[in-house]
C-alpha cells in the first residue's frame, strides 16, 4: 500500500500543478485583445485532421542548408517528427496503463479488452517504443553532427530529447524485468528478449527489484516531462492543437487594415505591452516550435516560391 499512496500523492501533485499551469496560461491569453477565430466549424476541424494528425506542414519537403556534410541536406527537414508524434500517441496508451497500475497494481489492459486483443496492443506499444528511440536517436545525430542552419542543441533541445529516450529505455527495462522476476508478459516481446539477451542471470528477486525501481524512474521522468513543457520551447504540444483550429482562414499573408486614426494604439499596429496583441497572436508565439523554416525559406539565397510556405 505504501507504493500506492506515495504515487498518489505524486500524481494528484503533478496533476494540480500541471492544471494551474494550464489556468495560468489561458488567463494570459484571454488577457489580450479580442479576435473573432469561431466561425466555419467545418474547415477547422479539417485543419485538425490535416494539419494536426495528418501532420501536413511535417511531412513537407524542405530545404535547409546544413552546417556540415551538405550533401545530407535531404535528411534534415521535419518528417521524422511525424513519428514521434504518432509513436507518442500509440505509447499514450501504455502509459496510462502504467499509471493506473501505480494505483492498482493488478490492472492491465487485458482485463478490459481481452487477452488477445491486449496482447497485441502491447505487442504495438512495445514496437513503437524502439522505433521513437530510434528516431531520437537520430533527432540527436542531426542537430549534433548534421548541424542543420539555425537548429542548434540547445539546452532545453537536449532536456527533452533525454527525457524522452529515457522514457523508452525504462520502458524496456521496467517490462523486460518483471518478465525476468515472473510471469511473463507475452505482448512485451522486445522488452522480453532484450532483458533475456542482457540480464537474463540475473535472479527473479534482483529482477523485480530493477523493474520497480525502473517504474518509479519511468513514472517520475513522465509527470516532470508534463510540467516542463509548458515552460520549454516544447510547450507547442500543447498549444498546436487549439493554435491550428483557430488559425487564419482563406488566403495566407494578407494583413488586415489598421485603423490609422484610432486612439487605441494598439488598432494602428502599435503594441506598448504584450496584452495589446491579440489572444490569438499570444497563442503563436506558444504554438512555435522554433523549426527555423520561417528565417531559412526567407534567408537571402532563397529562392522566392518558397515564401509560400509560412503559415
Amino acid at each position: 500500500m505504501l507504493k500506492q499512496i506515495v504515487f498518489a500523492v505524486l500524481l494528484t501533485a503533478s496533476l494540480v500543478m500541471f492544471a494551474w499551469t494550464l489556468r495560468r496560461f489561458t488567463k494570459m491569453l484571454l488577457a489580450g485583445r479580442s479576435e473573432k477565430r469561431t466561425d466555419h466549424v467545418e474547415a477547422r476541424v479539417d485543419s485538425l485532421l490535416s494539419f494536426f494528425f495528418g501532420q501536413r506542414k511535417v511531412i513537407e519537403t524542405v530545404d535547409i542548408p546544413a552546417s556540415r556534410w551538405p550533401r545530407f541536406s535531404n535528411l534534415l527537414g521535419s518528417r521524422h517528427h511525424f513519428i514521434i508524434f504518432w509513436g507518442f500517441l500509440v505509447i499514450c496508451v501504455g502509459t496510462l496503463e502504467t499509471l493506473v497500475q501505480g494505483l492498482w497494481p493488478a490492472f492491465s489492459w487485458s482485463l478490459v479488452l481481452g487477452e488477445t486483443f491486449a496482447g497485441a496492443l502491447d505487442a504495438t506499444v512495445d514496437s513503437m517504443n524502439l522505433i521513437v528511440l530510434a528516431v531520437i536517436g537520430f533527432a540527436v545525430f542531426r542537430r549534433l553532427f548534421l548541424k542543420p542552419r539555425l537548429i542548434p542543441m540547445s539546452r532545453d533541445a537536449a532536456a527533452i530529447l533525454s527525457a524522452i529516450a529515457l522514457l523508452m529505455v525504462t520502458h524496456f527495462a521496467m517490462h523486460g524485468f518483471r518478465a525476468l522476476a515472473g510471469p511473463s508478459e507475452p505482448g512485451f516481446f522486445i522488452s522480453d528478449a532484450l532483458a533475456g539477451a542482457l540480464f537474463g542471470s540475473v535472479s527473479s528477486e534482483t529482477a523485480g527489484v530493477l523493474s520497480d525501481v525502473n517504474w518509479w524512474i519511468h513514472v517520475v521522468v513522465l509527470l516532470k516531462f508534463l510540467n516542463y513543457l509548458a515552460y520549454s520551447k516544447h510547450s507547442h504540444i500543447l498549444a498546436a492543437l487549439p493554435n491550428i483550429y483557430f488559425r487564419q482562414l482563406g488566403q495566407r499573408g494578407v494583413l488586415s487594415k489598421l485603423n490609422l486614426e484610432a486612439d487605441d494604439m494598439a488598432q494602428t499596429g502599435v503594441v506598448s505591452e504584450w496584452k495589446d496583441f491579440t489572444w490569438k497572436s499570444l497563442l503563436d508565439g506558444f504554438a512555435c516550435t522554433e523549426c527555423a523554416r520561417c528565417s531559412n525559406y526567407c534567408r537571402p539565397t532563397a529562392p522566392a516560391s518558397r515564401c509560400h510556405r509560412c503559415s
